[in-house]
């Protein structure tokens, strides 16, 4: 009945502002959950994740006040280059993948942003947020490059990041699967470069023009093993706070873990870690909040499961070692590097490896 469905209604809107006050408490005092990862290592899950677990966490966007989880927060652990003003961060604004702006909080001010004025014209407003940012990205990355693990951050970060990591050939095939027009790694000649391919390659700093003689497929796997290549050495010198393998169950609770003992841990972080080692009655309300934050955001029926690549593309070390033998063996470095298991040679690793 009608009456029925009124109180229906007026339930779940109570029990989202219930959520809601109770997710809010003390400010933290700083950003004190930073996950850094490649695009298609499962960012927007671990996002969701963590806020299933109470903690004020965006995805790629620096507004939340617990922190993010992104691809482009390598760039505030990495400074690969050392010339500032021609920071390839900066060079072009990439449709769909540029990023700098998601993370350089205070430029936003200066220049407002695209989505503030989303169905407008091209030209007009657009175009203007376009150019502003362009004129103000390399003065902003020189503040930002680096900064997360200098301490000289615009906002208080964590000094560490956490890395996240997905099996490369699944990380690729999701890739491929959500950007390229084909699977095929061979190269095809020169061509124009997937601005994602781009992005992840200015974060770290790679040559781009090579990148343009090879296959989409080709050109993910380069800029995986250069992205964590370059997240590799962080590790080794102790500039990370660990690494999770996003197929582990407890991912989401050992990235709070992990997190949490890189420094003293402010309080909602520290309330994350205690729900992950008692779960219990204090464990639903954040969850249940999360669910209606991501039923408002994309609608009742999202699980959050990323299936763009359900039964479409399946990648072999064979299947790259045919068209880039250095290549494959340095992705094989590094899933051995990040604990995946060696395969024989040429052998498929398993789906669940």
């Amino acid at each position: 009945s009608r009456w029925r469905a009124t109180r229906f209604v007026v339930a779940c809107v109570a029990t989202y502002a219930l959520c809601a006050l109770l997710r809010d408490g003390p400010p933290s005092r700083a950003a004190s959950v930073v996950v850094v990862g490649a695009m298609g290592s499962g960012t927007v899950h671990t996002s969701r994740e963590l806020r299933a677990l109470g903690l004020d966490v965006t995805h790629e966007r620096f507004d939340g006040r617990d922190g993010a989880v992104g691809y482009a927060h390598a760039l505030l652990y990495l400074d690969p280059r050392d010339d500032k003003e021609r920071d390839p961060l900066c060079l072009t604004n990439l449709k769909r993948a540029w990023h700098p702006q998601l993370i350089f909080v205070d430029a936003r001010g200066e220049c407002g942003e695209e989505r503030d004025h989303r169905g407008a014209a091209p030209g007009g407003a657009m175009k203007r947020i376009g150019q502003c940012w362009r004129k103000a990205c390399p003065a902003a990355a020189r503040r930002w490059r680096g900064c997360g693990a200098k301490g000289t951050c615009p906002i208080q970060l964590a000094r560490k990041p956490v890395v996240l990591v997905r099996h490369p050939l699944r990380t690729v095939e999701s890739l491929v699967a959500g950007f390229c027009g084909d699977g095929a790694l061979a190269a095809n000649g020169t061509r124009s470069v997937e601005p994602q391919i781009l992005a992840m390659a200015r974060i770290v700093g790679m040559e781009e023009a090579p990148l343009a003689q090879i296959s989409c497929a080709h050109g993910f796997a380069s800029v995986w093993a250069a992205y964590y290549g370059a997240l590799e050495r962080l590790v080794k010198k102790g500039a990370a706070a660990g690494v999770v393998r996003v197929e582990r169950d407890d991912g989401v609770c050992a990235i709070v873990s992990k997190a949490a003992a890189a420094a003293t841990p402010p309080q909602r972080l520290a309330a994350a870690a205690e729900t992950c080692a008692h779960r219990g009655w204090r464990a639903w309300l954040p969850a249940l909040r999360e669910r209606w934050e991501r039923i408002f955001d994309v609608g009742p029926f999202d699980d959050g499961a990323n299936r763009r690549n359900e039964g479409r593309l399946r990648l072999s070390w064979r299947d790259l070692r045919r068209v880039d033998k250095p290549l494959a063996a340095e992705m094989l470095r590094l899933a051995e590097f990040y604990g995946y298991d060696k395969p024989r040679t040429g052998d498929r690793l398993r789906p669940d490896s």
